[in-house]
């Protein structure tokens, strides 16, 4: 199914509903959360979908991300109903093509483990967030980390705070994901 999967089709995705496909994302690298690790190849599509009707087919519109695994085309009966419903409703058509979709954000936790959080907070403020306000991908991040001998900090026991990535609409720049933000949690 997942070579089928082209903007425009109308799928059954994680969620209940009836959903057309909106944007699909191959060929991605895995994050890593060490520069030593070997970059991989992702396996995984994802695929971006905006939803026209709920199961019980009244208007639901959403926006979702999932794996391609998730996602199963209609039946021939449920796509005549699709298009025989968006031809007697021509507003519901018009709104649901008006409808702005936005993919999900893509959020990355790295646990921050015997680290002042004073000192991450200085860091992102200082270091990260200038670079993220251009994009940055998630090696970059790495890099900035190890530059300032903060590196070892990451992943390790106990955690004393997680820095949140933020990669807006999940950006991609050739098979890298872009973040442009971050926030410091507590926990």
């Amino acid at each position: 199914m997942a070579s089928r999967l082209i903007p425009g089709v109308w799928v059954r995705s994680y969620s209940p509903g009836v959903w057309q496909v909106c944007r699909v994302i191959r060929g991605f690298n895995e994050l890593r959360y060490s520069l030593a690790d070997r970059k991989v190849r992702s396996k995984r599509v994802l695929v971006f979908v905006k939803r026209l009707v709920s199961s019980q087919w009244k208007r639901a519109f959403a926006g979702d991300c999932c794996d391609a695994s998730f996602v199963k085309p209609l039946t021939a009966a449920d796509l005549k109903r699709v298009e025989q419903l968006l031809r007697a409703n021509s507003r519901l058509e018009a709104a649901f093509d008006a409808y702005p979709f936005r993919a999900p954000d893509l959020i990355v936790n790295l646990s921050m483990g015997v680290l002042r959080r004073s000192r991450l907070q200085s860091f992102c403020k200082s270091v990260l967030r200038p670079q993220l306000c251009k994009g940055l991908d998630h090696d970059g991040v790495l890099r900035l980390f190890e530059q300032a001998e903060l590196g070892q900090f990451i992943g390790a026991m106990p955690t004393s705070a997680t820095l949140q990535l933020i990669c807006r609409n999940h950006e991609v720049d050739g098979a890298e994901f872009i973040f442009r933000d971050c926030q410091v949690m507590h926990f």
